[in-house]
């Protein structure tokens, strides 16, 4: 039989010890798997017209890092804040370059900023996912009624919601222009001031899964293009594929208007993406990083994952000529977006 006495047993600390050395060498592998992964999903380039299995499945993957970025952000900071109480300067180097990137620049969204003064007066947009599947109207109108925006954009907009809404918001929006459709992307636009002709559907045909909207108005005296959006989520490849196709028929419309515009919806994707990049580089800017302030996020409003750090998938874009005096998101209301509402106006 082994020798079991006291005097060749290990010391009560030595088996602590031995836990704590795998538990940090198993920290390590994850955190330098974190910054591997970070580092390949920021520097990917993603290309928008490529179709390929292969890389759609590289770019899905990088979507969803950059999609949840934050919330390793807030997971490496916990780990940081572990190392810094154990004295461990190895895992504190590996974990700050990633906390650094990522949360820094949401802490500085939270600082105050100077508000934009349009010229002339303010137009009031709000737009508002209202969630198809949804069957109770009255906590979702009493939201639109507070908002008292100008022009109101509704998406998932079903036949009931029509059936109740058009009802309820006769007196405030005389101007209204309904498309309801059974599946996730009915569409109606409520609006207080005449608008230019009736609101076109610019969606691409034969492209399932979206919805563009164009209607044009006289504010201040000048005239303007307004967009609504509805962009198919990224729900594996065949989403994740039909969502860039969409956006570029989008991208491609928004890049030949001449009139000063805005673009508001629910795009699925947050400020990381490459997508919300492009439309930058089209001459859009988010009016958000105007005048919002905070993360902004819009989604999900319900559900489990309601009590984790949102997501900003719902944006306002601003064409050449406009700018944002105030954007805020509302009271989701049982749907599981957060209404978006801007003051939008003209440069000084």
């Amino acid at each position: 039989m082994p020798d079991v006495s006291p005097a060749n047993s290990p010391p009560a600390a030595a088996v602590p010890r031995a836990g704590v050395r795998r538990l940090r060498t198993g920290v390590v592998v994850l955190l330098l798997a974190a910054n591997l992964v970070m580092l390949v999903s920021f520097l990917w380039d993603t290309d928008l017209e490529r179709t390929g299995r292969g890389y759609l499945a590289v770019c899905l993957a990088v979507f969803m890092v950059r999609t949840f970025a934050f919330h390793l952000g807030l997971a490496l900071a916990g780990v940081a804040v572990w190392a810094a109480w154990r004295r461990d300067r190895w895992l504190l180097a590996l974990s700050l370059p990633v906390v650094a990137v990522i949360l820094v620049p949401a802490l500085a969204q939270h600082l105050p900023r100077q508000a934009s003064v349009p010229a002339g007066p303010t137009l009031r947009v709000m737009h508002f996912n209202l969630l198809q599947s949804r069957r109770d109207p009255g906590p979702a109108i009493a939201e639109i009624r507070a908002a008292r925006a100008d022009i109101v954009l509704l998406h998932e907009y079903a036949p009931h919601w029509d059936a109740a809404l058009a009802a309820a918001l006769a007196d405030d929006y005389p101007f209204a222009f309904r498309r309801p459709g059974s599946d996730c992307f009915g569409w109606a636009v409520y609006s207080r001031v005449p608008l230019e002709g009736i609101p076109q559907d610019r969606s691409r045909p034969g492209l399932p899964g979206h919805r563009v909207v164009r209607t044009e108005l006289l504010w201040g005296g000048r005239r303007l293009a307004l967009y609504g959006v509805h962009l198919f989520p990224p729900a594996g490849l065949r989403g994740f594929r039909l969502q860039r196709r969409q956006f570029v028929h989008l991208a491609g419309l928004l890049a030949g208007e001449s009139l000063p515009c805005v673009v508001c919806g629910d795009f699925n994707f947050t400020p990381r993406h490459r997508m919300f990049e492009a439309l930058t580089e089209i001459g859009l800017a988010d009016a958000h990083r105007i005048a919002g302030r905070g993360r902004g996020a819009t989604w999900p409003a319900r559900g489990p994952f309601r009590w984790l750090p949102g997501l900003r998938i719902d944006h306002v874009r601003l064409g050449t000529g406009l700018t944002c005096a105030a954007i805020h998101t509302g009271a989701a209301a049982g749907s599981d977006h957060h209404p978006v509402i801007a003051d939008i106006g003209f440069d000084p």
